[in-house]
């Protein structure tokens, strides 16, 4: 096991006469050893580049990549005891998942034959594909791939475990078992893992820290419930969950917000939190808004245009003051395509974001429960 630091990492990559391109910039994450971090974020936000730059398959522009404190900037890659595992499986197509796990180990290590089977024989029966190492890559569906792939990684016994969509191959039901899967290894080898995805939910399921990336700079690194209830900006909010956020963009006037056909009055304690403030962006999940019969300060009235059954919920899909919205109702909740609804936007489950940065002014409030409290700050 390792701990790994990356101090003021830097990526540039120089496209021959243009302007430089920044892939990753200014970033800073410590991982203590045998803990999860998930790198996530959208497509091009510097996550894929983090990941080889750990590896050592891409160069470091400036800060650095320490791993047990040593700096591996220079390091080539079979000097940093780490193991990958791509999202296309790279497995050799004319060797038997044996020659594929064992094919590392002979290349860079000095065990002997006899060594290299008993240790690939233990980590095939440990992924449930013992009687599985005969056979081809094309033998084998795309899960037994999946886990020649993890078992040839895991038979190196690596520092650090590091995986860049994995299982973005998959259908849903086999990513869903896949994840179950990885966790439970990770839990049981204890290395220092690395996995990287653009699937938000992968990234609040797995990891014991999340990191989210956008445009190569880091935008929060916490416990997936600290990233999911308290957000440090609007962009946090709206990528982490799904459904997403609903925002409102508001006007601050005294302590009122207004927007379209919409007055939401603050409490002075929410007021503070924008004093100074032109213009705020009011965010509330789906799950927190309540359809009421009646009106009042923290109402407003909706079109419903779309019912999206789910079995023991609904997504109800409405129009309130202009804004299109999701709302999470009951499964047994009868809404009518069409009609017009009362939501209710209670006061202690809306957050608000700086109309002119997008920085977090304040958050819902949080249960006061102990054990959620506990999962909250989760390795922190």
């Amino acid at each position: 096991m390792a701990d790994l630091e990356l101090r003021n990492f830097t990526k540039v990559y120089q496209a021959g006469s243009t302007d430089p391109i920044i892939g990753v910039d200014d970033l800073n994450i410590t991982l203590e050893e045998g803990n999860f971090l998930v790198l996530v974020g959208p497509s091009g936000c510097g996550k894929s580049t983090t990941l080889r730059s750990i590896a050592g398959l891409e160069s470091v522009s400036e800060g650095e990549i320490r791993i047990n404190g040593n700096v591996v900037n220079d390091a080539k890659p079979k000097d940093r005891d780490i193991a990958m595992v791509f999202q296309n499986y790279a497995l050799y197509p004319h060797m038997s998942a044996r020659e594929n796990m064992s094919f590392g180990l002979k290349m860079t290590t000095n065990l002997s034959d006899e060594e290299v089977s008993d240790r690939v024989e233990r980590v095939a029966d440990m992924m449930g594909i013992g009687d599985l190492l005969g056979d081809k890559p094309k033998e084998l569906s795309g899960g037994q791939q999946q886990r020649v792939a993890l078992g040839r990684a895991i038979v190196r016994e690596p520092q650090v475990f590091l995986l860049d969509e994995p299982l973005s191959n998959l259908d849903a039901k086999l990513r869903a078992h896949m994840r179950t899967e990885i966790q439970e290894l990770q839990n049981d080898l204890n290395i220092t893992t690395v996995y990287v995805t653009h699937d938000q939910t992968e990234a609040m399921t797995m990891g014991d820290k999340i990191a989210i990336l956008d445009g190569g700079k880091l935008q929060q690194v916490g416990t997936p419930l600290e990233c999911y209830y308290a957000p440090k900006n609007r962009f946090v909010a709206g990528f982490i969950g799904e459904p997403a956020m609903n925002f409102f963009e508001m006007e601050v006037d005294n302590s009122d917000l207004l927007s379209d056909g919409i007055r939401y009055s603050l409490s002075e304690s929410r007021f503070d939190s924008v004093r100074g403030e032109g213009r705020v962006t009011l965010g509330i999940r789906p799950e927190d808004i309540e359809l009421v019969d009646g009106s009042g300060d923290h109402t407003a009235r909706a079109k419903v245009n779309v019912i999206e059954p789910l079995g023991d919920i609904n997504y109800m899909h409405a129009e309130a003051g202009g804004t299109e919205l999701t709302v999470k109702i009951p499964g047994e909740r009868y809404v009518t395509e069409g009609s017009e609804v009362t939501l209710a936007f209670p006061e202690d489950k809306i957050h608000l974001f700086s109309g002119e940065t997008g920085d977090a002014l304040c958050n819902r409030s949080l249960p006061t429960d102990e054990s959620f409290s506990a999962q909250l700050s989760l390795h922190d």
